[in-house]
């Protein structure tokens, strides 16, 4: 949590952004971005983020590439691969971080 905390005007900026550019970020982010989005995606799929209702449906239909990029052993590029790919789950992802605002004490 420490990690998503730290970087959470990054993933605000990234879920504001639009789709060029929020891909051309993904593409061109460091590992520490990437990393968090993982430790997020992490979070969702153990359940210590709830999510409503209506996203937790749009992103069952995308769980293995989440479990892939939740999963340490897959590589960086591989990880910035499937969030430029898939895209869609992050929006959903992003939206239980920066609706929760008062997660992290703001």
């Amino acid at each position: 949590m420490k990690r998503v905390r730290s970087n959470f005007h990054a993933l605000h900026v990234l879920k504001r952004a639009e789709p060029k550019i929020r891909k051309a970020l993904i593409t061109n982010c460091n590992k520490v971005i990437v990393n968090c989005i993982s430790e997020s995606v992490l979070y969702v799929l153990n359940v210590n983020i709830k999510l409503s209702v209506c996203k937790t449906r749009k992103v069952k239909k995308q769980k293995t590439a989440l479990r892939k990029v939740a999963d340490r052993d897959v590589s960086l590029s591989c990880m910035k691969g499937l969030i430029v790919q898939r895209v869609g789950f992050l929006m959903h992802l992003l939206g239980g971080y920066t609706d929760n605002d008062r997660l992290f004490g703001f």
